[in-house]
């Protein structure tokens, strides 16, 4: 492994050659040198908790993710395998539209309530 490095006032860059031995030989030091008695950190309960409940949300997450990431390729192949392209399902809750755009994604959105006919000649109307 090697690196350049370039002085101060410019001029050309030397090169310094680090030995895997050297790396070897500074990492095992760096084992053998102990902290030194009454430096060691204290340990805040409160802080690991917090710390263990947040990598257990995070996992969590993570595995979410991934469902939802298969659920949604099943969801496309249902849709490309049945040739459709849009959707409705009114008896969900809340009600979907699901739409296959082109680059193999579907977007599933909330339906809106269909309007009744007098709520749409009310809307006619007052505009």
């Amino acid at each position: 492994m090697s690196k350049q490095k370039k002085r101060a006032g410019g001029g050309k860059p030397t090169t310094i050659v680090i030995q895997h031995s050297d790396l070897e030989r500074a990492t095992k030091a760096l084992k053998r040198q102990g902290r030194i008695p009454g430096t060691e950190q204290p340990r805040i309960p409160e802080i690991e908790k917090a710390a263990v409940a947040y990598v257990e949300a995070r996992d969590a997450q993570k595995e979410a993710a991934e469902s939802a990431k298969v659920t949604h390729e099943v969801l496309v192949a249902a849709m490309r395998t049945h040739d459709v392209t849009t959707y409705r399902d009114d008896d969900a809750v809340p009600p979907l539209i699901i739409t296959l755009e082109s680059t193999d994604k579907a977007k599933v959105v909330q339906a809106t309530p269909p309007k009744t006919l007098a709520e749409s000649f009310t809307e006619a109307r007052d505009s």
